[in-house]
């Protein structure tokens, strides 16, 4: 068996080989049905289009697919989909517009018949026996809702169960009038006894009264009946009541017989022989439905008089009624009897009669009747004598109907119809099982999505010889039938092709599907109802499922702007359609109703019952069982199952993508499968047991969640999840309350329902188990101990699937026994296997982004530490009330905290220690941390210092602790260079603690690391002690705008700056020359005439300054200033050049200070200094030598004076240390031959004599 291929041979985006001809819209939609000889088919079945076309239901569109859905989503949402489109389907005034209408297909084969008779019941002898002892009047009739039949005769009225064989008679004989009309009804809720489940509505010639009426079911299926006496009557003295009806609720009850009153709708030579009512669910336009006697039925709506509106309302009632639409009987071709044995005749072609030609195939019409959703039963007699009549049944054809139509054309009101010769006189017509309904979402009259939901109809015929029971045909029953009857490759498979012609491959995927799963049933030959077993049906079921499937096919302009994944534009195939559609059928009753509902008792307690019968349950669950075997046992035999060896097949990358596409389609249907059976195994599970026991358990807040739970919530979504689990526990629990064994009751939930009680649940109830006993024998107890023990191993069995409730309840109990470290471990445990790959670790290393999904993981995590935290407070607290020895030996609690902290100590989870030390910092206990030694405390430290200036401080606080000096000065190095907001002087503080912890001897770290180290926190110093004395100078600036000023200390008042920045933004600008003469320093500067200008600068500004001030005098203040800034610039040739600053200074006393203090402050002031002689010397001579402005002429006596006190000096310290005159006798010739030239530059007296005796001094000492 083939199946013509679904897509292009070769993938070609736009361009389609094989397209459908544009359709005849003037044509009938549906055609008349002219009969093949052989396959006995309508002659729209006969052939399959070249391409057929693709049904709306692949369920999963690019648009409408939402993305990032795990499997159980993606086919909930399949099947919501599927149901919604099934709720489209057309209601009558959709199909039946302003008009007529003809089409009708009467199948020749008994495989196609829409109805068939399936059993006849003979009227027992004893009603004939009756009826021979008959006066006035008889009248026959059916309760066929509960399978009974009734007789009056005269004033008795006779019932008996024409299903069994043997029935008994129920009489009323007690009331002595004849009866004229019987009607059974429903009585209103509350008005009778419990036991009363109908009422009888009786008409005699005297009086009108109601019967009780109550109604038992055996076990075997059989219907007693019991009356009783309401004493309810009225007279009807002067009335001839023949008809009896009433309302649903049985509100009111009509009466009717002939009178005069007329108020005509149609023309009063049009004879109707009935009338039958149209639900509103089924029609908003069309209210009755009148039959001619000749067959033809005419649709009515009642309209009132001030509205438009075509339905009434309860404040527009109906006023008038008007004819809308007319349908006639079928044409006039005479009937042909079928093989014997089948019951069904039918004209062997049908041709559309012309619009203007009457037909009479159905008359005269004796009686009719119409049942929801449109079965029309019309029974004709034409030959008056024979006094038989024959039955036509026609339907709407609900596969056609709900089969996707293009949107230009009107729906056509095609019908399947029937031919049944009764062999008798028809007396009444009754629905024998419930009348049709819907769920609320709508789609009424759609047979096909409630054929495996709902029984088919059956309607009982009375006739005066018995009664005749006849069955709607399923669609997926007359498959079945076809290929049972079919023989030969060829023509079951021209079969299929009409199939799916009429009804689309969509269809006839999921009706073969239904029948491969064994859903199909047949009339046997003692007419009773079987299912299909036979292997031959089921295999050909099989292969067409499998062989007409279809192909997915991928759309390229859904992934034209790369917007969507590639995978994501598939559209699975019709068979992923058809088994949408055979799922949702099977769940449509359960899908969207509450799985429990809670009741009011009368004492006023409260019960919880299942929504849906446990019968019912059991039926969708034997059917999904059904279906979860077909696809394990042909999974490598369709196409998206069979797993990657199919992509070897895929010939483009197309192919592979509409491959895996169907793949992911197909396993997310399967996988809802295998949910959906287990979770109606958990909801049976649920109410086996005392279920207002197990809910009362739950929290209040899980108690409502359940009452408002769906079975598609419990089958589909982490709601339904997480409420099935909570229950588990809590019928766990009960058992665990009880003393039951624990471990058989949750091997039997595991067994039944392992999706919500897994192996590790049952490890867990087990661990729980262990707790309770541990608990109940006392944790300190040797058997306690051994119990927890044994509960702690169980427990990090399944720590991977650990909860945070079972977690939390766990360390509760472990805290009530004092198993305080067995509690860390579980803790610990369940932590790191939420996080198998460390994510949350990753997250802390990067900084802790937000927004970040490993976040998640870390919190995750964090819920366990919190445990562990409560349980270090407990242990501390129980601690501080113990006197930790007795006796020379540990106490029980001593012992726990030892345990405690033995397994935090050796605990290599650092998520886990990072957070504990993070809770030590947050609560103060700084020193606890400094007490681990650990190495991860180095760790964890080193990465919170460059983020947190306390963790900082304790990090060269731990180094210092732990002998790691030169770490310490390192710390504290990168401190005073950071950017933490710390004031220059902490950071000149670090600096010195740094120094000398540098300074320090450390095993393991070199005397050049050590000294490296020194000299780099040195340099930092003096730069930090320069940007100190800006800082100083600039608090004390009365030059910057108050509102600059504080931007400014603030900025030198932070991190250390360059020297660049500090000279160029801070310094030279403000004319801090002192300032600026350090940064060359430090800078190694070596631009003289830049010092020297700085130093005249500096020299000016101190004189001006002590000069404006008048205290101390202004030499005293230069003499002040240079030996102040001598130390710091460490008397440096480059920034304290003496041959730059002697002379400076000797211009300044010229200049500004002659006669002002001592005449020698010059040279005593450099050799305070520790300047050498020689060099003072060098410097004054060299003045004196070169005579130049301003000393020369006179002038050259006060260099002369500072010479002669230089050389005085000089020779004195020189002869006291025991050394030669001036080092050197040539030195000391040299020094005689100035003093020489001394005499004779204009020196006072005193001073030429003085310059005589020491040149005498220096001539003797050579």
């Amino acid at each position: 068996m083939t199946a013509p291929p679904l897509t292009p041979q070769r993938p070609l985006p736009g361009t389609y080989f094989q397209t459908p001809a544009h359709p005849n819209f003037n044509g009938p939609l549906f055609q008349s049905s002219t009969m093949s000889g052989g396959g006995g088919l309508p002659t729209t079945a006969a052939a399959l289009p070249p391409q057929p076309l693709r049904a709306r239901l692949p369920m999963t569109t690019v648009k409408s697919r939402a993305e990032n859905l795990n499997p159980r989503q993606r086919a909930a949402l399949t099947i919501d989909e599927a149901l919604a489109q099934e709720s489209r389907y057309p209601d009558l005034d959709s199909y039946l517009s302003q008009g007529f209408s003809s089409d009708y297909d009467i199948p020749t084969s008994a495989s196609w018949a829409p109805f068939q008779k399936v059993k006849m019941y003979n009227i027992p002898d004893q009603i004939f026996d009756q009826y021979n002892r008959a006066q006035v009047s008889t009248n026959m009739g059916l309760f066929a809702e509960l399978n009974h039949a009734w007789v009056t005769i005269d004033n008795a009225l006779y019932l008996w169960e024409y299903t069994h064989p043997n029935p008994q008679l129920v009489g009323f004989e007690s009331q002595p009038n004849s009866i004229n009309a019987v009607k059974l009804a429903r009585p209103r809720p509350g008005v009778f006894l419990p036991s009363i489940s109908h009422v009888r509505d009786i008409s005699t010639t005297a009086e009108a009264l109601i019967l009780g009426l109550g109604c038992e079911t055996s076990a075997s299926g059989t219907k007693t009946v019991t009356l009783y006496h309401t004493g309810m009557a009225t007279s009807i003295s002067r009335l001839d009541i023949s008809s009896l009806h009433h309302r649903l609720d049985c509100q009111d009850i009509f009466c009717g017989s002939a009178d005069t009153t007329s108020n005509e709708t149609l023309n009063p030579g049009v004879k109707i022989v009935s009338i039958s009512p149209i639900p509103a669910a089924e029609a908003s336009r069309y209210h009755l439905m009148a039959v001619t006697a000749t067959g033809y039925r005419i649709y009515l709506s009642a309209t009132g008089s001030y509205s438009w509106s075509a339905t009434p309302t309860a404040t527009n009632a109906p006023t008038s009624m008007q004819a809308h639409h007319v349908r006639t009987p079928p044409s006039d071709n005479p009937a042909s009897q079928l093989p014997q044995g089948r019951g069904v005749v039918g004209p062997p072609y049908q041709v559309l009669p012309g619009a203007k030609l009457a037909i009479h195939s159905l008359d005269p019409t004796r009686s009719a009747q119409r049942f929801p959703p449109g079965y029309f039963f019309c029974f004709t007699s034409k030959n008056s004598t024979n006094r038989a009549d024959t039955l036509f049944i026609s339907t709407p054809d609900s596969g056609r109907l709900s089969r996707p139509q293009e949107s230009a054309l009107p729906i056509k009101p095609g019908e399947t119809a029937i031919w049944l010769t009764l062999g008798s006189r028809a007396e009444d017509i009754g629905l024998c099982t419930p009348e049709f309904t819907m769920q609320p979402q709508g789609g009424f009259g759609n047979e096909l999505a409630v054929q495996f939901d709902k029984p088919a109809a059956e309607i009982a015929v009375l006739t005066n010889t018995g009664i005749h029971v006849i069955r709607r045909r399923r669609l997926v029953d007359i498959f079945a039938s076809l290929i049972r009857s079919d023989s030969g490759e060829e023509g079951l498979e021209t079969q299929v092709k009409s199939l799916i012609r009429l009804y689309g491959r969509s269809e006839t995927l999921a009706t073969a599907l239904a029948v491969a799963c064994g859903q199909g049933v047949e009339l046997s030959a003692d007419s009773r109802l079987s299912k299909i077993n036979d292997p031959d049906v089921l295999e050909f079921a099989r292969k067409v499922f499998i062989e007409f499937g279809g192909k997915p096919t991928f759309n390229e302009n859904a992934v034209a702007d790369n917007s969507t994944p590639a995978i994501d534009a598939v559209i699975p195939s019709p068979r992923h359609a058809g088994i949408a559609l055979y799922t949702s059928r099977l769940l449509r009753s359960i899908w969207k109703t509450v799985i429990a509902k809670q009741s009011r008792t009368p004492a006023g307690g409260v019960t919880i019952s299942p929504s849906v019968d446990t019968s019912k349950l059991h039926s969708i669950q034997r059917d999904l069982s059904a279906l979860q075997d077909f696809f394990r046992t042909n999974k490598s035999f369709i196409e998206g199952l069979s797993g990657p060896e199919a992509l070897s097949r895929a010939v483009t990358k197309q192919d592979e993508i509409a491959l895996q596409g169907e793949h992911r389609a197909l396993h997310s249907m399967v996988q809802l499968v295998s949910d959906t059976i287990e979770g109606i195994s958990f909801v049976l599970v649920l109410f086996d047991e005392q279920v207002h026991e197990i809910i009362a358990l739950l929290p209040e807040e899980t108690r409502q969640r359940f009452l408002t739970l769906t079975f598609e919530e419990l089958f589909s979504s982490s709601k339904g999840h997480d409420v099935a689990k909570e229950l588990v526990k809590s019928i766990v629990n009960r058992n665990i309350a009880k003393g039951s064994n624990v471990e058989t009751v949750a091997e039997a939930l595991r067994r039944r329902c392992g999706t919500f009680c897994s192996a590790e649940d049952v490890v867990i109830f087990k661990a729980q188990e262990q707790l309770k006993r541990a608990t109940e024998a006392g944790g300190n107890s040797e058997l306690g101990r051994n119990l927890l023990n044994e509960s702690l191993i169980l427990f990090r069995q399944v720590s991977e699937n650990l909860s945070m409730d079972y977690l939390q309840s766990a360390v509760e109990q472990y805290i009530q026994n004092q198993f305080f470290a067995g509690a860390i471990q579980l803790c610990l445990s369940v932590a790191a296997h939420s996080d198998k790959a460390n994510r949350a670790l990753s997250w802390i290393m990067d900084g802790r982004p937000p927004e970040d999904p490993r976040q998640a993981s870390y919190e995750v995590r964090q819920q366990c530490y919190d445990l562990i935290y409560k349980i270090i407070l407990t242990v501390d607290e129980l601690s501080g009330q113990d006197p930790g020895f007795v006796d020379g030996q540990y106490t029980v609690i001593a012992r726990r905290k030892n345990e405690v902290y033995d397994v935090i100590s050796n605990c290599e989870d650092e998520v886990f220690l990072t957070s504990l030390y993070d809770w030590y910092l947050d609560r103060g206990w700084s020193e606890r941390l400094l007490e681990v030694k650990t190495p991860f405390v180095v760790t964890y430290l080193q990465r919170k210092s460059t983020e947190d200036l306390s963790h900082a401080d304790l990090l060269w606080r731990y180094y210092g602790q732990s002998s790691r000096f030169y770490d310490a000065a390192s710390v504290q190095l990168q401190l005073a260079q950071s950017s933490f907001s710390l004031p220059l002087s902490r950071r000149i503080e670090y600096l010195g603690q740094a120094r000398a912890n540098a300074s320090v001897f450390t095993p393991n770290v070199s005397r050049a690391s050590r000294q490296r180290l020194i000299q780099e926190i040195s340099t930092l110093i003096d730069i930090a002690n320069v940007q100190d004395d800006l800082l100083q100078r600039l608090k004390e600036e009365t030059r910057i705008a108050p509102e600059r000023k504080a931007t400014v200390l603030q900025e030198v008042d932070g991190e250390i700056m360059e020297l660049n920045k500090l000279y160029n933004m801070y310094a030279d600008p403000g004319g801090y020359y002192d300032v600026c003469l350090q940064i060359m320093h430090l800078a190694n500067y070596r631009n003289a005439s830049d010092i020297k200008a700085c130093w005249h600068n500096l020299i000016q500004e101190v004189h001006d300054e002590a000069s404006a001030k008048g205290e101390p005098l202004p030499y005293e203040a230069v003499i002040e200033k240079i030996r102040g800034l001598s130390g710091r610039l460490r008397m440096s040739d480059t920034t304290f050049p003496i041959q730059i600053l002697l002379p400076m200074l000797q211009r300044y006393v010229l200049e500004q200070q002659l006669g002002v203090g001592p005449d020698s402050w010059i040279v005593e002031l450099f050799l305070d200094l520790q300047v050498s002689h020689e060099l003072i010397y060098t410097v004054l001579e060299s003045l004196f030598y070169n005579d130049e402005v301003p000393f020369h002429g006179k002038n050259r006596r006060y260099i002369g004076r500072d010479l002669l006190y230089l050389i005085a000096r000089w020779f004195q310290e020189s002869l006291r240390v025991g050394a030669g005159a001036f080092g050197s006798d040539i030195f000391a010739s040299r020094v005689s031959e100035m003093l020489l030239l001394l005499q004779q530059s204009g020196l006072d007296d005193e001073s030429v004599q003085a310059c005589r005796d020491l040149r005498v001094k220096i001539e003797r000492s050579l």
